[in-house]
């Protein structure tokens, strides 16, 4: 067998030095400029195999700009020296390393607690720990200066220069005896293994990295990314993706704005970071990202690529766009508030006035019965008008509460609509209205058990509107049963409600506008907020009919199930 000579085995050793700068350049330009810092532990033992502690072994940039600490100070540093906040989980990661293999995480507070952590382990090997850490007291600043990148990439340059010199040296030693050119072939067996242990490590690292990673040609097509970002382009194994581009993975609009952002970083030079795009597919967006693309170099300085990352916003959109209708829900809800104070002081002000007034009134000495009767009248209806509106604060209280009681008794139906026409019919005359009653319901259905109070109660809410909004015509009160449901209209010729009130007006506070005033409508605004508790609660549902100009109709059902 022939044996491999000197110079033969110097260009495998330098075919193989090449192959290991270009591959750990590559990746260490990948994780140094990851947003998250990324920190590879070897782990101490004591004689008996216990953890005693974690030295630095290699840390990326976002790292060392984090702890504002040079790479060099921190290799084979304690980790509680550079972080002493995880003192306090150092029992917990002593434990997680008794087994083989691990993979956890904590949350870090510093001692000041105005910064948090998210801390990361899992084993690389029995001696080698990695680790994730992510700042999470703020985004992470991802402008990073052109010049800082080309130092860096000379410095590497740097070494790779010494370690020729080393190999030039060690060819050398190698021509001088046999036994050191075997020595030479296991060192590239060792190298071999290193750089193949290394494309594991480093595709590791990226997988369980939490942003989404990827890096393409000059012509945008792919050429490797993380295992997140291939689960977002649905595929399953890395070779589905290579070659591929945005166009085809997904939709082509999406597809031509990812490559021209593309474009831009690779002719220009300059880092797009933190930018917000969608992400969609066969036309339909599934995601909001946040994403950086920086230019790839080779060692002439020479733009070959893009590297880009993003994170999933997705959520925290809908969290601002939730938080902002709630914003200007609870602005309205102020305005509303703050108006039925204005209103329900007046409101309250208007009894009480008469109640004082002509209360004083009967103090006189010398006043006629027929003063005193018309007096006591006023102060009487003034006391009942009170009384309504206490009452009305009192009920919509209950409903929001969730306090509302339902006593339940036999009902004749057609005897209630009666009393109400009754009741209300002295007014209708003198305000030249017809009121009258349309029964639609047999002896059986007539007999009812429910809440008759809170059924009176909203039937004197709806005629009690209709005669406010009524000018003339008529105002018909309805019942039938339909669908197993005991259905109710009171339907007038009033000056109707516009559509746009069609859902407030059942809110608290809101009053239907008199179009032919323009104006509020004095009032609580409480009583069709009542009902429509008051229904609700019994399993049913109101609603109102109106175009604005000719009248209106207020309906509402209740199930027969639920009042039996």
């Amino acid at each position: 067998m022939t044996k491999p000579s000197i110079i033969d085995l110097e260009n495998q050793i330098t075919h193989l030095q090449n192959q290991v700068e270009q591959q750990n350049a590559f990746y260490q330009l990948i994780i140094d400029k990851l947003p998250l810092s990324v920190v590879v532990f070897s782990i101490k033992r004591d004689t008996q195999g216990q953890v005693t502690d974690l030295l630095f072994e290699s840390v990326n940039d976002t790292f060392s700009q984090l702890t504002k600490t040079p790479k060099v100070d921190l290799i084979n540093k304690s980790l509680l020296e550079i972080i002493p906040e995880t003192k306090n989980y150092w029992t917990k990661i002593c434990d997680n390393f008794k087994n083989s293999t691990f993979e956890n995480q904590y949350n870090v507070v510093n001692e000041a607690g105005d910064r948090f952590f998210k801390i990361k382990f899992f084993f690389s090997n029995k001696n080698m720990v990695v680790c994730f850490i992510s700042d999470l007291t703020q985004q992470a600043k991802y402008e990073q200066t052109l010049k800082k990148q080309n130092e860096e990439i000379q410095e590497q340059s740097e070494e790779i220069q010494t370690q020729n010199e080393e190999f030039l040296s060690l060819n050398e030693e190698l021509s001088e005896s046999y036994e050191q050119l075997s020595q030479a072939n296991d060192y590239l067996l060792k190298k071999e293994k290193e750089l193949e242990s290394a494309n594991k490590m480093m595709q590791l690292v990226l997988d369980h990295i939490p942003v989404r990673v990827f890096w393409k040609d000059l012509n945008s097509n792919y050429l490797g990314c993380n295992r997140v970002f291939l689960h977002d382009a649905g595929l399953s194994k890395l070779d589905e993706i290579i070659g591929k581009t945005d166009i085809e993975l997904f939709s082509r609009d999406i597809g031509m704005l990812y490559r021209a952002d593309d474009k831009q970083v690779m002719t220009t030079g300059i880092p797009k970071l933190n930018f917000e795009e969608p992400q969609a597919k066969e036309g339909e967006l599934i995601r909001t990202l946040r994403t950086n693309k920086i230019p790839i170099s080779n060692k002439q300085n020479e733009i070959v690529g893009v590297l880009g990352t993003y994170e999933d916003i997705t959520e925290l959109k809908l969290i601002q766009e939730d938080l902002i209708r709630a914003k200007e829900k609870a602005e309205e809800s102020d305005r509303l508030k703050s108006a039925f104070l204005a209103n329900m002081s007046h409101e309250i002000r208007t009894p009480m006035n008469g109640i004082v007034g002509f209360s004083q009134l009967l103090g006189i000495a010398d006043l006629s019965e027929r003063e005193k009767t018309d007096y006591t009248t006023i102060i009487t209806e003034s006391s009942q008008q009170l009384l309504r509106i206490v009452n009305d604060i009192i009920d919509i209280s209950k409903i929001e509460s969730g306090m509302i009681e339902l006593h339940y008794e036999t009902l004749d139906i057609s005897h209630l609509l009666h009393d109400i026409v009754q009741f209300y019919k002295p007014l209708a005359l003198e305000k030249g209205i017809e009121l009258v009653s349309n029964v639609s319901i047999n002896e059986t259905e007539n007999i009812m058990y429910c809440d008759g109070t809170k059924l009176r109660q909203i039937l004197d809410n709806l005629v009690s509107n209709a005669l406010k909004f009524t000018k003339q015509g008529s105002i018909t009160l309805e019942v039938c049963y339909t669908n197993n449901n005991l259905q109710f209209k009171v339907c007038d010729t009033g000056t109707g409600i516009s559509k746009e009130y069609h859902q407030s007006i059942f809110d608290r506070f809101i009053q239907a506008k008199d179009t032919n005033k323009d104006s509020l409508s004095r009032g609580t605004g409480l009583g069709l907020s009542i009902c429509k508790g008051y229904i609700e609660k019994m399993n049913g549902q109101i609603w109102v009919n109106s175009n604005g100009e000719n009248g209106s109709e207020f309906g509402f059902r209740i199930p027969v199930d639920s009042i039996k």
